[in-house]
């Protein structure tokens, strides 16, 4: 396994173990802004520097998500976060340097991972 490498429980746990994270150059963000969801799970977004990236999560059914949070506090600062127990949960970072943003749910004896990887272009 590659340094650096993390597989996550539940929504990781479906991909092959030696399958490489997807990149997805991102598009220039709007106004310096990148908005991500569950649905950029496992992907590795690469961002320019200073980009502030929103992270939205809807609740799954009657599973609550924690709020999102950064492998690396001064690479990827969390800037602000919100949402009651039950509901959405939104955070923002600022990118500065590499990192992970990653939350988790509980899904019966696991737990569902959501991992995003960032990396800053430059």
């Amino acid at each position: 396994m590659r340094r650096g490498r993390r597989i996550g429980l539940g929504l990781l746990a479906c991909r092959a173990a030696a399958e490489p994270h997807p990149i997805v150059a991102a598009a220039d963000p709007v106004d310096g802004r990148l908005a991500l969801t569950a649905a950029n799970s496992g992907q590795t977004i690469v961002v320019p520097v200073a980009t502030m990236i929103e992270v939205r999560l809807e609740p799954v059914s009657i599973s609550v998500r924690t709020l999102p949070e950064s492998s690396d506090p001064h690479a990827l600062p969390r800037l602000s976060a919100c949402g009651a127990c039950d509901a959405v949960k939104v955070a923002t970072f600022r990118a500065v340097g590499d990192g992970e943003i990653s939350a988790t749910r509980p899904q019966g004896d696991a737990e569902a991972r959501l991992i995003v990887t960032i990396r800053v272009a430059g």
